[in-house]
């Protein structure tokens, strides 16, 4: 999933999912992951951010099990 509408919200939370997030925060986690999966980097609230690498030890938008380490590593 993508989006374009930008995160305004601050999210402080120890273990998110999707469904524990406002329809802003969930629109606006989207369009960070949008942007880091086209290789640009903003910042964002560090539960965002983890919530991206839970998706890819998951494997959520990735090809393979190595693919996950490299996004992981940028």
């Amino acid at each position: 999933y993508e989006d374009d509408a930008p995160c305004e919200e601050g999210c402080q939370l120890y273990f998110p999912d999707y469904h524990e997030l406002n329809l802003r925060q969930l629109r606006g986690y989207f369009t960070w992951r949008t942007h880091v999966r086209k290789g640009i980097f903003l910042p964002v609230a560090s539960s965002l951010a983890y919530m991206y690498i839970y998706e890819l030890l998951n494997g959520i938008g990735t090809g393979s099990p190595e693919d996950s380490l490299q996004k992981m590593g940028e």
